[in-house]
């Protein structure tokens, strides 16, 4: 499936495992979110807003083997949960949307988590506005978080962001905070969410085993601490 598609498919709406938009919680959320908006541009930037801002940014031990509703529940969630909400209330919203997933040097995380690979799996969420794909990972992080990371990156990466990405999106051009388009070690293509990813993607980097599982919940806490340790020390240091 080509990024640049001419017009999207009602696969782009359905419901899936992952992204079940019918729940009732999405449902509400989604009223509540986009009425005030009456156009699509508006209301997708506003369902950014809120998987950025409400939304933390961490780990659950589950990792990203979660559904939409689950995020919603947890409010907790890195690159792959946090994808898979805001896809599935773009989706409930009636706004196309589809989940790109693209290996990125782990570099990204350090200083949070270290997953135990040269490279991580990322997707990026493409949402089909004013009759074109627009791409952002924007949402990760909320600018909190995002400032805390940049002032204490001597590099491009680390803290999860990149020192040159941003938290903002217009709904109208590509907006990243994590990914960059020239730095993709892998393009994995367009999956229906994220649990078809890990089933039928060719060897893709953080495919969870009996191993990452035990040792998932001990690695979560920790690097949920760091997180929360470098929005404090920010925090104190204004």
């Amino acid at each position: 499936m080509d990024m640049h598609d001419d017009h999207p498919s009602q696969r782009y709406l359905a419901e899936t495992e992952y992204l079940n938009y019918s729940h009732p919680a999405l449902q509400t959320l989604i009223r509540r979110v986009s009425q005030d908006f009456d156009n699509d541009v508006e209301r997708a930037v506003a369902l950014h807003d809120f998987v950025r801002d409400q939304v933390e940014f961490g780990f659950t031990p589950a990792f990203y083997d979660v559904t939409a509703s689950e995020v919603l529940l947890s409010r907790q969630g890195f690159c792959n949960p946090k994808a898979t909400l805001l896809t599935a209330l773009l989706r409930g919203a009636g706004i196309p949307a589809r989940q790109r997933f693209v290996g990125l040097s782990s570099e990204v995380l350090a200083g949070v988590i270290d997953p135990g690979s040269r490279f991580v799996d990322h997707a990026i969420v493409e949402a089909w506005l004013e009759d074109g794909w627009v791409r952002t990972d924007s949402y990760n992080v909320d600018a909190e978080l995002f400032d805390a990371g940049a002032s204490h990156l001597d590099r491009t990466l680390g803290f999860g962001i990149r020192r040159d990405g941003s938290t903002r999106w217009d709904g109208r051009t590509d907006s990243f905070s994590q990914f960059h388009p020239d730095y993709v070690v892998r393009d994995f293509g367009i999956y229906d969410d994220v649990g078809k990813f890990y089933r039928d993607a060719p060897k893709p980097y953080n495919r969870q085993n009996w191993l990452s599982r035990l040792c998932a919940r001990p690695a979560t806490t920790k690097a949920n601490s760091r997180i929360r340790a470098l929005k404090l020390a920010a925090q104190s240091a204004a």
